[in-house]
């Protein structure tokens, strides 16, 4: 209770309104606020307490299942998390950039967010801000 009320001084303006928001989606039941924009897609995920139990708890119960899931075969696991793995590093700006590295500069899309910094800022400062990184 501090601490909110620390926050809500400390902030100026609409900091009070964010203070009241942030208490009032902390007592909602739910563990997921979404947002959806017009075309359904989610613009925010806001994440409360019961988040991190309903994880945890999960995971506690999962180890109830540790029978049946030793029956998976190794090799079922291992291309589920390369799976995984490839759909993650698809959206990492990073890969992303040291890829756009090694196209020719004739072929770079400059509509696309990590080709357009070579294409604007030229292949060594990229380089350069890449190996920094």
């Amino acid at each position: 209770a501090e601490a909110v009320a620390a926050a809500s001084r400390a902030t100026a303006g609409g900091g009070a309104a964010r203070v009241a928001q942030a208490k009032e989606l902390a007592s909602k039941p739910v563990n997921v606020v979404t947002k959806p924009t017009v075309s359904g897609d989610v613009k925010d995920v806001v994440e409360t307490r019961l988040t991190g139990f309903t994880v945890h708890a999960l995971v506690l119960a999962s180890l109830g299942f540790a029978p049946v899931l030793a029956e998976v075969p190794l090799a079922v696991v291992w291309g589920v998390f390369l799976f995984l793995g490839f759909k993650v590093m698809a959206g990492n700006q990073f890969l992303g950039r040291v890829g756009s590295l090694f196209i020719d500069t004739g072929m770079l899309n400059p509509t696309s967010e990590t080709e357009r910094a070579v294409v604007e800022l030229g292949r060594k400062r990229v380089l350069r801000y890449t190996a920094v990184q």
